[in-house]
């Protein structure tokens, strides 16, 4: 994980960003990985700015369509038999969002699907041949909808794994904006500044954590928590 920061017509535009082999996107967006940290954000609207070649962007492209693959597979068991594609990308993002700390409102699942809907239908649609026999999208004149047939047998295990996502998850990214505070200079200033920005609560850092951080932070935390600045 690196951290960037540049001044722009006297704003500060900062930038958290992670650097990940080839290999790690192509296993982390396909089944083979449990928790939805990549096939979750990657099934996600994309931008590919740079590559090195075309073979390079084949794969990449590869690995997108298997993020989404991977995440309707995941979340289709554990969602309503039937619904449009709104409903299935808001209810299914909800789940993955679930298993981190997120400063975000619990809304903004159901927003971001409906800004980028044309997206998500027009992926669902590329995924659908896979996604058979259990999967059937139809289409009609209120839009894009969705059918499932998948036995209880198979519902029940998937909202076990997605209660075991959310319990891994957490402790993850527990230890992620750990990690943050030694990444960079300013690590605890940044996760302060995106706390308030995404959840609107105030955050002050006492002198304390300042100094000691590894021993006054967990309070500071359930503090943030108790106050809605992550879920």
């Amino acid at each position: 994980m690196f951290y960037t920061e540049v001044s722009h017509e006297a704003h500060t535009v900062r930038c958290k960003y992670a650097v990940l082999t080839l290999a790690d996107l192509q296993r982390g967006t396909s089944r083979r990985w449990f928790h939805s940290y990549l096939w979750g954000r990657f099934c996600q609207p994309v931008a590919i700015t740079w590559q090195c070649d075309n073979n390079s962007r084949q794969k990449i492209n590869h690995c997108l369509l298997q993020a989404v693959t991977t995440f309707l597979q995941r979340a289709l068991s554990a969602l309503p038999p039937t619904g449009d594609i709104l409903s299935l990308w808001r209810d299914g993002l909800t789940l993955s969002y679930r298993t981190e700390l997120r400063p975000e409102s619990a809304n903004r699942a159901g927003k971001l699907v409906s800004a980028n809907l044309h997206y998500y239908e027009t992926v669902t649609d590329a995924a659908a041949e896979a996604l058979a026999p259990n999967f059937h999208l139809e289409h009609s004149a209120n839009g894009l909808h969705y059918r499932t047939s998948y036995p209880v047998i198979t519902r029940l295990p998937a909202k076990l794994a997605w209660k075991l996502r959310t319990v891994q998850g957490k402790l993850l990214s527990v230890a992620r904006l750990l990690k943050a505070l030694f990444t960079f200079d300013g690590g605890l200033d940044y996760i302060a500044w995106k706390l308030e920005r995404h959840s609107g609560v105030s955050v002050e850092i006492p002198k304390r954590v300042c100094r000691w951080p590894l021993i006054f932070i967990w309070g500071m935390f359930w503090d943030l928590y108790r106050h809605g600045a992550f879920r």
